[in-house]
């Protein structure tokens, strides 16, 4: 199944989670790429008015301990 959010709902939740988030704020102030599963998981909620409720797996990244190119 696939869900439709107007993007209207999504800056209402952006605004509505940026008040109740104080850490939130200031990770938005460094850019998208900071925001982390329960964030979005809080902001669709909150976009659905509850009726989506997401469960994200945050997946670790493998590192190798070195380099491709010092093996």
């Amino acid at each position: 199944m696939t869900w439709t959010i107007p993007e209207h709902d999504l800056d209402t939740a952006l605004a509505t989670y940026r008040k109740q988030n104080g850490t939130f704020k200031s990770r938005m102030k460094k850019g998208a790429s900071s925001l982390t599963a329960e964030d979005t998981e809080n902001i669709i909620r909150l976009a659905t008015h509850g009726i989506v409720r997401l469960e994200l797996v945050v997946r670790p990244v493998h590192i190798p301990s070195k380099p491709y190119y010092l093996l």
